[in-house]
């Protein structure tokens, strides 16, 4: 008996079907072919990683047509929304579409048989194939929200969504030139914008990339002009940074952050950059304004209507107001560089408020001036503040204001409270999720060794570090001890006129300051004196009279 035919060594007999040789031959080069560029994506990958810096959240990098790659991938931002992975990679083929403002019509109108490159025409429908999954989808920037775009890209079967940008940075010269003539071509910014959450993210499981347009374009031209496929390396992390930079988004009067994340704020020192973010509501969108008594947002905005409180609790203007108040205490009296926030007079200032006032918010601004002493804080530097940036009581744009509701849109604040730590939004607001966060994306922070391991890391942290107000203490101390000296000598002061009123009635005796009679100064007759009620003055002890 004959030994078998090894593979591939024997030819095929003569009569043989060539059809089926062909089809074998064509099977086994696109087999071939697959499993280069498979291997070529995974060894991609590996490199990619070699070159993907810790302290990099993400990176883009065209693999197929080399021309196309560049050294550091392409200059993007990545979404801030999604319930993709944490950390991923992948090699994928790109295809283009134009727009994905709508949602996918079905029969021969999907999409998915349109955009480019061209694929082979299905012969049941007479359109070109449908994409075929997995796959990176790109589409210009513009006609609706990236959360919108994203969700019709998931739909659509993509895997990722890029964004080409039709902006240019204004000091992008090369850019500028080249986009004189493009009808994609939009007024120049001066930064990219963030790929905000519109907040109707939450279904999002792809993650998003917006592209600078002189990046993208060349991608665009060669699927859409030259009709070649690309091939596209996407990669993203947690990235490990030496200073962390957190913030908490909550409603006025809600400032248990203090007692929450006061201890990790401390602890963090200058390895921590934290501020805590009120939000308000944007009056334009509800036809606030107009002025009069009897406006649709009367008592709750600022700035006819624009930046509002909504509330029947309190006073909505009180709390625009104070809200852009500390906005520009931050401007003016916030943490320098590399400065804690809980050492900063900003601190001082919102936790005396807490402690003494709570969520109460007055028309004549009470409770804010006294903190503001209390902080040695220039009232009339905080005052300007608020007029310049845009008075409230004018029909004008406020630029604090703006920023407050620009960061809300930024990083797709719906809900509060929120926490965003180095961009990263958390799902838990805890105090322990916080800690966790910080050790999993900081270097260099010994508390993580310290109490990562503890059974309450919390209780390990506030033994140390738990945030008392030491600037309070400290002057309640002094103001005790300067109290309890007035009140010793109020109480010989008041004594030795008792004695005197004796001497008076036992001895008789004239009047006359300095001459022993019964009258006294102002300053004895206001320590010995107590008039009670309306007409009561207590000591002006104020600490600063701006």
């Amino acid at each position: 008996m004959s030994p078998p035919p090894s593979i591939g060594a024997a030819p095929s007999p003569v009569g043989a079907d060539t059809t089926c040789n062909r089809l074998h031959n064509k099977m086994r080069v696109i087999r071939g072919t697959s499993a280069a560029l498979l291997l070529f994506g995974l060894v991609s990958s590996s490199a990619a990683a070699d070159d993907f810096p810790a302290n990099a959240r993400s990176q883009v990098n065209v693999i197929i047509p080399s021309s196309l790659h560049k050294a550091g991938g392409a200059r993007h931002k990545m979404s801030n929304f999604g319930n993709h992975p944490e950390t991923g990679s992948m090699t994928l083929p790109v295809y283009w579409y134009f727009q994905m403002c709508e949602l996918l019509p079905k029969g021969g109108d999907d999409p998915n048989s349109k955009g480019f490159p061209p694929r082979p025409k299905d012969p049941k429908t007479g359109h070109m194939q449908r994409w075929q999954p997995p796959f990176i989808l790109m589409t210009w920037r513009g006609g609706c929200t990236f959360t919108a775009k994203a969700r019709h890209a998931q739909m659509a079967g993509a895997s990722a969504l890029l964004i080409a940008d039709t902006h240019c940075l204004c000091d992008d010269k090369v850019c500028m030139a080249s986009a004189s003539n493009d009808t994609h071509s939009g007024a120049c910014q001066e930064s990219e914008p963030p790929m905000a959450d519109d907040g109707s993210g939450g279904d999002i499981s792809i993650p998003g990339f917006l592209i600078h347009r002189d990046d993208a374009v060349p991608i665009k031209d060669t699927i859409v002009g030259k009709k070649q496929s690309v091939l596209m390396n996407i990669r993203w992390q947690k990235p490990k940074v030496n200073q962390v930079r957190f913030g908490v988004w909550t409603e006025w009067g809600d400032d248990d952050w203090i007692d929450e994340y006061g201890p990790l704020v401390n602890a963090l020192g200058d390895k921590g950059h934290f501020r805590a973010h009120y939000v308000i509501h944007n009056g334009t969108r509800t036809n606030c304004g107009g002025g009069g008594s009897d406006t649709l947002c009367k008592d709750m905005c600022t700035n006819n209507g624009r930046y509002c409180y909504p509330t029947h609790d309190r006073n909505g203007t009180a709390v625009v107001l104070e809200i852009l108040r500390r906005a520009c205490i931050w401007k003016h009296y916030g943490p320098a560089e590399g400065e804690p926030t809980v050492r900063s007079k900003w601190f001082e200032y919102v936790s005396h408020y807490r402690n003494k006032c709570g969520s109460t918010v007055d028309d004549d601004a009470k409770c804010a001036h006294d903190a503001l002493a209390y902080a040695s804080i220039s009232k009339g530097d905080i005052d300007t503040c608020m007029i310049d940036s845009g008075d409230p009581t004018h029909d004008a744009t406020n630029v604090l204001l703006d920023k407050v509701l620009q960061s809300q849109l930024e990083f797709g604040i719906t809900v509060t409270p929120r926490l965003v730590v180095n961009n990263f939004r958390l799902k838990e607001t805890s105090a322990s999720s916080l800690f966790n966060e910080i050790c999993d994306t900081t270097t260099g922070w010994g508390l993580c060794d310290k109490c990562a391991g503890d059974k309450d890391p919390m209780a390990c942290i506030d033994k140390t570090y738990a945030v008392k107000e030491t600037h309070f203490v400290r002057r309640t101390v002094h103001l005790s001890i300067l109290m309890g000296l007035l009140g010793t000598i109020a109480f010989f002061a008041h004594e030795a006129y008792k004695r005197h009123l004796i001497g008076i009635q036992m001895f008789g005796g004239g009047g006359g300051r300095g001459g022993g009679g019964g009258d006294t100064s102002s300053l004895a007759y206001s320590l010995v004196q107590d008039r009670g009620g309306d007409d009561f003055q207590p000591l002006d002890l104020r600490l600063d009279t701006n």
